[in-house]
């Protein structure tokens, strides 16, 4: 007798739902739509604009309706996100002491980057 795992079913990116019809931006889903699948039944191309990235509907014409059925498809992540491992202020808060700085003999710190005695730079 042999056991196997249940492949995983991969979760459909098809959506739908009803969205209020509101004056100012709405924002359909939290991951990004595929740009061109957005469809609102009974409701014209030109009515409205998509930011697909975002995914964030603005109404052009509003139509007489409270709410609206919409059908799209997302990616499946947001394309638009912002991943990091850490964020730098976590980081730079957490040290313990100050990092070394050197101090030439004779005890005097110089400020310049490179030291060329007196010879004038710039630049």
């Amino acid at each position: 007798m042999t056991l196997q795992a249940q492949k995983p079913v991969p979760a459909s990116t098809l959506r739908s739902r009803f969205i209020p019809v509101t004056k100012s931006d709405f924002p359909v889903d939290s991951l990004s739509i595929v740009p061109g699948s957005l469809y609102i039944s009974g409701i014209s191309d030109s009515a409205f604009t998509l930011d697909p990235v975002n995914a964030i509907l603005h109404w052009i014409h509003p139509p007489p309706l409270d709410s609206v059925k919409v059908i799209y498809r997302v990616f499946r992540v947001r394309l638009n996100a912002i991943t990091a491992h850490m964020r730098f202020d976590s980081v730079s808060n957490n040290f313990l002491g100050k990092p070394y700085q050197y101090v030439p003999p004779g005890g005097e710190k110089n400020d310049r980057f490179f030291n060329f005695g007196n010879l004038t730079y710039n630049g």
